[in-house]
């Protein structure tokens, strides 16, 4: 079902470029995105003593994720029958450097995808989830990153961070469990609070070729007013609000309301509405650091989950092309203040969660893997899940599989121009 590319570069090492999926009652390709990345990664620190006030790495911009990848190892890092990229990177005096597995790709089962018995005829009908996965790993400094991009059966696209390593330490001269921090063997060694963030840069293509036809939904759920429309109180109910420009889309999760987003595009479904892909929040922090911390003068697109600017070439990370001690704000809060129509656009979303760490005991001397991410997912975009159909025989599972029968092999996909050097070119075609 899925189609796509892999790429690599130095900052954001593994990219994945013009994702497309078969639908099959439609018997095409539909494009959804032109390009996902790891745009960038922050660890600021919530000690305000010396030296860990200043600990604030941007661990893309200022050191570059590609750079530091490591080899996967088969049997460890990826097991079963898998596909490895090599990656190249130029060194430090100009040669090429060759990284071996620096990327893999794989499928495996994922359990559960749908399970239903009719209560009349007692038939049970079960489904199975498999998922592709493409994975790289990094270790930055201390930490050790691993990074997944999840195409499951039913369309959705999830991403998960895996965080391990070893966590930032320092000295206590009090021998008491320190304010900012947790002692960790009782007496002088301890470990500050701190926070990792990502920023995921999703350049959407839903229906389109990525370049216009797109615009962005928000959605947040809320109770009905009182009155006689709500005779029993129990009603509630889906509110969208189209996001229109670039500060109109500066927003934060809710999770009182459940809120996501959704980029649509202009083509309609069987129910009248437009094709969409939701983009849905999972476990994710905010900035703990007062509004005027030093380090938000450069990573000012932490203070937002969301961002979505219409697409432009030359915007590809969010905190500017150059923040290596960079005196003031750039990137994102920088370009959404020109406040730009977000509407029948090529759309980039820019998707900023994080974790925030109170250190445990157990996370010491090495830290098991603390997982965070979120979800794609189609929303209107298929006109029936794309996941049902007839019962056919055992494929080899221990029972029967339930799978689509009598569809075509997909034809020979077209892809849109892979999203790299030559975007502007596109740019200045389709403008």
């Amino acid at each position: 079902k899925w189609t796509l590319r892999v790429g690599f570069t130095p900052r954001e090492a593994m990219v994945l470029h013009s994702i497309v999926m078969y639908d099959v009652d439609k018997a095409r390709h539909r494009p959804i995105a032109r390009r996902l990345s790891i745009a960038e990664v922050i660890v600021p620190y919530g000690d305000p003593a010396d030296p860990h006030y200043f600990r604030n790495a941007l661990d893309c911009g200022e050191d570059g994720l590609g750079k530091n990848v490591l080899s996967l190892e088969e049997g460890v890092d990826v097991i079963g029958q898998s596909h490895f990229f090599d990656m190249y990177r130029t060194g430090f005096t100009g040669g090429l450097v060759k990284i071996s597995k620096a990327a893999a790709m794989y499928e495996e089962d994922c359990g559960l995808l749908w399970k239903h018995m009719d209560w009349r005829t007692g038939h049970v009908a079960t489904k199975r989830s498999r998922r592709l996965v493409f994975t790289f790993m990094c270790s930055v400094g201390n930490y050790e990153y691993a990074f997944f991009w999840y195409f499951h059966r039913d369309g959705t696209i999830s991403h998960e961070v895996k965080l391990t390593g070893t966590v930032m330490t320092g000295i206590s001269t009090t021998g008491k469990a320190p304010k900012y921090g947790t002692l960790l063997d009782g007496k002088t060694l301890f470990a500050p609070i701190h926070s990792h963030y990502f920023v995921a840069r999703m350049h959407m293509a839903v229906d389109s070729d990525g370049l216009g036809g797109n615009s962005i939904v928000e959605v947040n759920i809320k109770s009905e007013s009182e009155g006689t429309h709500n005779p029993h109180s129990n009603a509630f109910f889906g509110e969208e609000t189209r996001l229109r420009t670039e500060t109109a889309a500066r927003r934060k999760v809710h999770c009182a309301s459940d809120r996501f987003w959704k980029v649509i595009s202009d083509e309609k479904n069987r129910a009248g509405g437009n094709t969409g892909w939701r983009l849905a929040p999972a476990r994710t922090s905010p900035v703990y650091a007062r509004p005027d911390a030093a380090f938000l003068r450069r990573m000012g697109f932490v203070n937002n989950h969301l961002w979505a600017t219409p697409f432009n070439p030359f915007e590809r990370f969010p905190g500017g092309d150059y923040p290596n001690q960079s005196p003031r704000d750039d990137g994102l809060p920088l370009w959404t203040q020109q406040d730009r129509s977000l509407e029948d656009q090529g759309l980039v979303l820019w998707y900023c969660f994080g974790i925030t760490r109170i250190v445990r005991l157990e996370d010491w001397p090495v830290t098991p893997c603390d997982t965070i991410g979120f979800l794609l997912q189609p929303d209107g975009f298929f006109d029936r899940s794309p996941c049902v159909g007839p019962v056919t025989p055992d494929l080899g599972l221990g029972r029967p599989e339930v799978l689509h029968t009598s569809v075509p092999a997909p034809p020979p996909v077209e892809l849109p121009p892979v999203a790299a050097a030559g975007e502007e070119e596109l740019l200045k075609a389709k403008l």
